[in-house]
Formats: C-alpha cells, structure tokens, sequence
C-alpha cells in the first residue's frame, strides 16, 4: 500500500525499526527510494544490488525521514477512517498507539545522536503533522474509553467483522510484528489496563519469573507508552492537575532530610576529612567522599528545583544513596568489617562509624512533610473546611475530598509504568532506591519509655519472584543499633503468596542470624490472605466460634501466613489468643453466636491490632517497625488503626493540628510514591474498624487481665 505515491507503508515502517535498533549512523544506510536499512543487501525475487549511501547530513537521509513520516500520517488516516466506521475504538486506539510509540522511539533515538540537520526531527512539519493528528484528533476522541476500559483482548470468532476491518486489522497485525513472548505461567498477570490502574501488582514490572521472564508482553510495553502522549495532553483535558507540585515536596522533603542527615552525623564527618586526603586513592574513601559530596548538594537550598536548579536535591539525595550503596559493596570496607580495620590507623574506624551512622539515621529520622501535610489541609478544606474531634468523621470526610480532587489527575499508576517501561535497562525491585525511603511517623510513650513506629517498605533487592536479598543498607543500621536497643519488625506480606514469599523469608530469616539475633525480632501477619480477607469458602463461616477456631489456627501455623518466633509463639499460644479472641467477640460483637461477613471483617482487624499491642509489650523495643511490600497503603491503615486502639477509648479529641498530622499519616506516602489514594478496600476496613471502637465505650478496660497496665495507659505523639 503506497500513500500518495510515496514510500510503502511497509517500508515506512521498516525505516523506524531500523532507527530504533541502530546503535550509531554508521549502521544505517539511505538507499535512492528513501529506504533506511542496517546493512547491504539485495531484494527479495531481484537480481541487482541496492545502492544506498551512510546515513548523515545529507539531502537524501533528509528526504528518507521525511517521507516516512508522511506515509505513516497518511497511512494512518485511511487507517483510522477505516476503523471509525465500524466504531470499533479500543482497537482503533491499540492499532494506531502502537505505530505512534515506534515513531517517537525512533526519532528519540535518532536525535541521540547529534544534531545533523538544521533543526531538530522533532521540528519536522511532516513529524509536527503526524503529531497533530494523533493528538488532536485520535488521544482527544479516545482518551475517555481508552482510560476507563482495559486492554482489548481477543474476540471470540463467531463475532462479525466488516471486511475492511478484517483487512486493515490483517495489514496492520503484519506491518508490527511484534516480539513474541513464550506463554509461561504468570508472564502475563500484567496485560490488562484495569490491573496497572489498581496498583496492586506494580513491583511486577521490575521483576521476572523463575524462568526468567517479564511478567507482561512486548506488546504491552509499546501500547502503555500512549501515556507518555497522555501527560501531554492531560493538562488541556483536566485542566489544572492537583498534584503538579508533587515533585516539589519530594524535592523539599529530601533537601531536609539532607540537611538533618548531615547535622546528625556532623562530629564523624569531621573526624571523616581530618585524614581523608591520605587515602583519597582507595576507592573505599572516594566513594564515601562522592556520598557526602551528593548529599551536601541535596542539602543546600539553592539546588531545590522550585529555585529551577538543573537537577534538583531530590536527585542529588539519590546520588547520595548511589553512593553509599557503592560505599557497603565496597571489597576493602566489606573486609574492614570481616576482619576489622588495620591496626594503629583509626582513620578507617572513624570510616566504618561514619558510614554506620548514616544508615541509622536514614531509618530512623523523621519524614519532613511539612508541605504535603499543608497541601492535604488546602485539598481537604477546599470541600470539607468543617474539623470534627471524631475520628473515623476526620479521615472520611478527608478520604471523600482527596479521591474527588484526584478524579482531576491522570491515572498515577499507569504513569509510573510508563517511567519503569522508559528506562530501556534491566530493573530491579528495589524500593528505597526507587525513592521510597522509610522514617520515623510518630511514637507511642509508655511510661518514660518513647517507641518510635517507622513506616518502611521491605528492605529488600529483588530481580526474580523467587528470591529476594536484605539490603546492605539495612544490615548495616542494625549493626549500628545497640545490644540493649531492641527492634520489632511486624511484616504484613503474605508468606504463602508466590508474589511475596521470597521477599517475607529473607527478612525472617534474618532475625536468626547470630549477628542480628539479639536485638531483631520479625513477625509476619499476613494480610490478603483468603482468611484474612474472609474470601473463598470463610465466607460462609458466619458461626462465631468456628470463625474464632479458624482464626487461632491460622495464627499459630506458619502454612497460613504468619510467622511468629519461638519465644514468641509460646508466649501467645499458652492461652493469650484464645482469650484474647473471646474477649473482642464479648466487648465488640455481644458475644453473637452468628457474625456476618463485615463483623468478621472487624473482627479480624482488632485482633491485629490488639496482637501488635501484645507484642510490643513483650518484645518491648524502642524501634518498631511496620513494614509491607512498599509500606504505602498497609501501614498507612495500620498505623491510624493502632493510633485509634490507643486513643478511642479514652476519648481523645483531636486537635487540628493532630488531625492533619493523621491524614499525612495515613495518605501522605502513597499519594507521594504512588500519585493516587490509598486502596479502597484498605480505608473501608479502617473505617468500619474505627467506628466501631467509637461505638464501645471505654473498652480497654475489659483488656485489663490480659496486658500490663501500663500497655493499656500508653499515649501516642504525633510529633
């Protein structure tokens, strides 16, 4: 099919592959038909030799790219056509997005290599006109059905087809032939849009199954990256976007962080570089260097990207991490810490101090979101500028005006693919690195005692589902804490799920190494189970005391989920669960002998809720740990959850202040990692939970034979 007595569309399309593959111009040839191919070579079925020239500044690779544009616009608009008489969209769309994706991976590529001609491809008119009709005409008549629908999948034969669909589906199926993917089990969880925009599976995308493949095809790589023409045009389709700002805090927040890091750890600085230039050629000392370099950047308020610096603090603060992980991989410091620094050369256990210093205190230093905590206030007031001293009414009302704004912001999620899918290198799961890092959300105080409750994601690196490794950075905050200095670490991954056993067993199994073993302790509830979710057939198991049956067993069997430590597990299972179970259905549930499937949903929160307080009181840390897959949506519901055991039952009113800080608690993280709400099903868990507690008095009292008094008298700060 030529268009317009130009190129075939064949060839067209031929010439963008072949600028998507090549490495440099030195590949490509033009041939005197405008054909862009890697090598010599001859027709098919023709018995004489192309004759071509090297690809460059020349007027016949000029004409070459310009003609295939123009036979991919034109093209495309008989195409385009074609389809819309059928009314057929989503194919439409997926047929029309995927040459669109080749065509801005081609002239990306092209540009990577200099500027040949006298302006940029990108300032083509023929490229500006191909462009214009995609976006004005395709993404703005599409973009509705296409965000709300998932990825076509495969009509059933019986369907009827007009023939020119038949035709132009045919011809397009035969001018992508896209890789192929071999079916493995699993390869393809990924391959529907409504999975993407629910955000549950997104660390698939940095993995690979036990077979080594991706969890989603070639096809939808390409397709996805639509988005990128998306964000474009989503500011003239939604008009002002609420979250624009977001890098902004991020910037800021890390720019503190920065500042603080540096503060905390000033005095190992300077002993640091009193004699840092007498080992500047080992690599050790130049890696930590660059580290305190970048994050000396990352501090200074000039390089804040709202002061449009280049690069911003938030880039520089990865540089620091870059460089600190450089820094633990490092042969020399590994063998300082096997088999100790020289002796008669402190300088070097002034180094192994310094850089231990720097990874506790990237633990446990507070979030500094002070902006985001100011920007949920102006969008939760803008709809709901009434404060209620009722808690579940705060965090509703909060929810109810945060998922309306975000209604204005194009699907985060499927942006955030986007970004993994552009990065053209071979990722990992790796959420720290990705910019997830953990600290400090508030504390309980019992007694004199102050527990600082860290929100974490796992501190894991993972490049296949079956195996996953503790990071180096978080080893080495544990051997910076003291002996006496104990840390809880609650993981709510599920152990039995293939998508999280991997990443549960590396860190329980590192509470039993020697090293760790007198200060960690792990336990893992798991949540999504089909217990904990009261799915399959607990659904029907409405009888109180079988449910309560099922829930102990569970609790005490590691097949299930959970995992508890020895200690622990005798401690719990000599009677604590079972009364402690007894006790919930006798205080919240009026010892019902029925209970309907959202009273077991209830009941199985408080349960948790009423175990972490258990396990504080025994493990008594001063460092606790809440730790998911990504700490996001399951910690920010824990955390408010366990807040409102301890304060509901003593009639806690809530200050303004203290009912922003709750909200930054419980949405701030994953509207900043994740650019969308927390799930649905998480918040209305948390809320029939909160409300309930609301509903029963002074309740704790009736706890008061099954924990200290002064477990039961703890407060909580926000601060």
């Amino acid at each position: 099919m030529k268009e317009k007595g130009g190129l075939h569309i064949l060839d067209a399309l031929e010439n963008l592959n072949t600028l998507v593959d090549a490495e440099s111009l030195e590949e490509i040839e033009v041939t005197d038909d405008s054909l862009l191919i890697p090598h010599k070579g001859e027709k098919e079925g023709e018995g004489h030799d192309i004759y071509w020239v090297q690809a460059g500044p020349d007027t016949q690779t000029l004409i070459a790219i310009k003609d295939t544009f123009n036979s991919v616009h034109d093209y495309l608009q008989t195409f385009y056509s074609k389809m819309k008489k059928n009314g057929d969209t989503k194919r439409l769309v997926e047929g029309i997005n995927t040459i669109m994706v080749l065509v801005g991976e081609a002239t990306q590529n092209f540009e990577r290599f200099g500027t040949l001609f006298k302006e940029r491809i990108s300032d083509f008119e023929e490229y500006k006109q191909l462009q214009n009709f995609y976006r004005n005409r395709v993404i703005k008549e599409s973009f509705r059905e296409f965000a709300k629908v998932p990825l076509p999948k495969k009509e059933s034969v019986e369907k009827t087809v007009l023939p020119e669909q038949i035709e132009a589906e045919e011809e397009l199926q035969e001018l992508l032939s896209e890789e192929k993917v071999e079916e493995v089990g699993g390869v393809h969880i990924l391959n529907d849009l409504d999975v993407i925009k629910r955000d549950h599976n997104y660390e698939l995308f940095y993995l690979k199954n036990e077979a080594g493949h991706h969890f989603y095809t070639y096809e939808l790589a390409r397709t996805i990256k639509l988005a990128c023409d998306f964000g474009e045009f989503a500011q003239e389709y939604f008009g002002d976007d609420p979250l624009l700002q977001i890098k902004n805090w991020e910037d800021k927040s890390l720019n503190l962080r920065a500042d603080q890091l540096l503060k905390k750890c000033h005095h190992a600085i300077e002993k640091f570089y009193r004699e840092a230039m007498k080992y500047k050629e080992m690599d050790v000392v130049a890696s930590v260097h660059n580290a305190l370099m970048a994050l000396m950047m990352a501090a200074n308020p000039r390089n804040l990207i709202r002061q449009f610096s280049l690069k911003g603090c938030h880039l520089y603060f990865n540089d620091f991490f870059l460089f600190l992980r450089e820094t633990l991989n490092n042969r020399e410091y590994q063998k300082f810490l096997i088999y100790s620094p020289p002796p008669g050369k402190p300088f070097f256990q002034d180094l192994l101090n310094l850089v231990q210093q720097l990874c506790y205190h990237l633990f446990t230093m507070g979030a500094f979101d002070e902006e985001l905590t100011l920007a949920l206030k102006q969008i939760i007031e803008r709809t709901h500028p009434k404060k209620h001293h009722n808690l579940s009414k705060n965090i509703e009302e909060a929810h109810l005006a945060l998922t309306d704004v975000l209604k204005k912001h194009p699907n985060g999620p499927v942006f955030k693919v986007v970004d993994i899918i552009r990065e053209q290198e071979e990722l990992i799961f790796d959420p720290m690195m990705q910019g997830n890092i953990p600290g400090k959300q508030w504390s309980i105080l019992k007694g004199e005692k102050e527990i600082a409750c860290i929100r974490t994601p796992c501190p894991i690196m993972q490049e296949v589902i079956d195996r996953a490794y503790v990071t180096a950075e978080f080893k080495t905050f544990l051997a910076e804490t003291s002996a006496k200095e104990q840390i809880l670490l609650i993981n709510y991954q599920d152990r039995t799920s293939w998508k999280e056993h991997a990443r549960s067993l590396a860190i329980e199994e590192l509470a039993l190494q020697a090293e760790f073993a007198a200060n960690l302790t792990v336990v893992t509830l798991a949540k999504d189970t089909d217990f904990y979710n009261q799915m399959g057939h607990y659904q029907e198991v409405g009888e109180a005391e079988l449910f309560m049956d099922h829930f102990q067993q569970h609790l005490n069997d590691e097949i299930t989920g959970y995992y508890f430590p020895p200690k622990l597990k005798k401690e719990l299972f000599s009677g604590f669960v079972q009364e402690l179970l007894n006790q919930i259905h006798r205080t919240f549930f009026g010892h019902k002998e029925r209970l309907s499937f959202l009273e077991r949903l209830d009941f199985i929160q408080l349960a948790y809720h009423f175990i972490e307080l258990k396990l504080i009181e025994l493990v008594q840390p001063s460092l606790l740990f809440l730790s998911s897959k990504d700490g996001l949506d399951m910690i920010g519901t824990t955390n408010v959850g366990l807040i409102a055991l301890l304060t509901v039952s003593k009639g806690k009113k809530w200050s303004e202040k203290e009912s922003d800080r709750l909200n930054t608690l419980l949405f701030g993280p994953t509207l900043m990692n994740r650019e969308r709400a927390i799930h649905p099903e998480r918040f209305e868990r948390l809320i029939s939970m909160v409300e309930l507690l609301e509903n029963a008095g002074d309740y704790l009292k009736h706890f008061s034979e099954l924990y200290n008094i002064d477990t039961l008298n703890s407060t909580v700060s926000l601060d």
